[in-house]
């Protein structure tokens, strides 16, 4: 009987630490999908700042004074094609990591429920043991009893 509790006691530690490794790799994904968002939130201002001809820009800014003005136009619409390729880009990798993400934790939950459904059958399994072996010894105690009391007769 110890064994088998051993045995479901080994089993229940290795789904805990599969668990544990994919919460891990979960928070990975987190971190790095944010560290995308915020860089595509920067691509978004660079852009709309240069679309909307502000010159905070430091691109502007870095821009020679006696460019003309169609030159200056030109730059900005490449600059703004990078970007917006760029963009399209990370938006791709966020919409695959999200995806990965959703498999990871429907994964992680189907998991969990085989944990579940295992504790189950270990409980029960557990459960028939001890029921198997009180019966054994209840029967042994009742053969003890009447080897005694044929013994007295």
């Amino acid at each position: 009987m110890r064994d088998l509790q051993e045995q479901f006691t080994a089993k229940i530690d290795d789904l805990n630490e599969q668990i544990g490794e994919k919460d891990s790799l979960l928070q990975v994904r987190d971190i790095v999908l944010k560290d995308l968002k915020a860089a595509a939130q920067s691509l978004n201002r660079l852009v709309s700042g240069l679309s909307s001809g502000g010159e905070s820009s430091s691109v502007l800014h870095d821009e020679p004074q006696d460019n003309p003005t169609g030159e200056t136009t030109a730059v900005i619409v490449e600059i703004e094609e990078r970007t917006s390729m760029e963009i399209e880009r990370l938006k791709s990798a966020i919409r695959e990591k999200e995806l990965a993400l959703a498999a990871k934790s429907a994964e992680i939950e189907i998991t969990k429920q085989e944990m579940s459904g295992r504790i189950e059958e270990l409980e029960t399994a557990l459960d028939a043991k001890r029921k198997n072996t009180v019966s054994t010894f209840e029967l042994w105690e009742k053969r003890k009893y009447s080897g005694f009391c044929l013994a007295l007769a």
